[in-house]
């Protein structure tokens, strides 16, 4: 019912702000351009206005809205903080190379950048033996 209301109230003001851009279009070349310029300024100064009014409203409707995002269809709401918020602290320290991430929960596979290769199978011949860039292992001195 809301959102009927609210579609009834946009087509009004869209139809009565071109019949008032109809009647300004007609009334005005009438007046002369004295005249005409004096009621462009008053007719100025009021938009203005308006559009203030309707940016502190706009502002304060954004103020009273919700943070979170309504849910999706199908999915689950996030999950409120505990009381116990607060008391976590993430800090990464040391030299770090690549990329660090930081979370509560992982699930499922996590990959950054490229995947690792598979492991070698024994006796097989590594892309790294084949360009000559693998180095071969000294049997041990008896």
């Amino acid at each position: 019912m809301r959102r009927s209301r609210a579609r009834i109230f946009t087509r009004l003001a869209v139809i009565a702000t071109g019949l008032v851009m109809v009647a300004l279009g007609v009334a005005l070349p009438m007046a002369g351009l004295d005249d005409a310029d004096k009621y462009a300024s008053v007719l100025g100064a009021f938009t203005g206005v308006a559009g203030l009014a309707l940016s502190a409203y706009g502002v304060v409707l954004a103020r009273r809205a919700p943070a979170e995002a309504p849910a999706q269809e199908g999915t689950s709401p996030p999950p409120k903080p505990d009381s116990g918020a607060g008391r976590v602290r993430n800090s990464v320290s040391g030299t770090v190379h690549g990329p660090v991430l930081q979370a509560d929960t992982f699930t499922g596979p996590v990959t950054i950048g490229a995947p690792a290769p598979p492991p070698a199978v024994p006796g097989e011949v590594t892309a790294e033996q084949r360009e000559g860039r693998a180095h071969k292992a000294t049997p041990p001195s008896a």
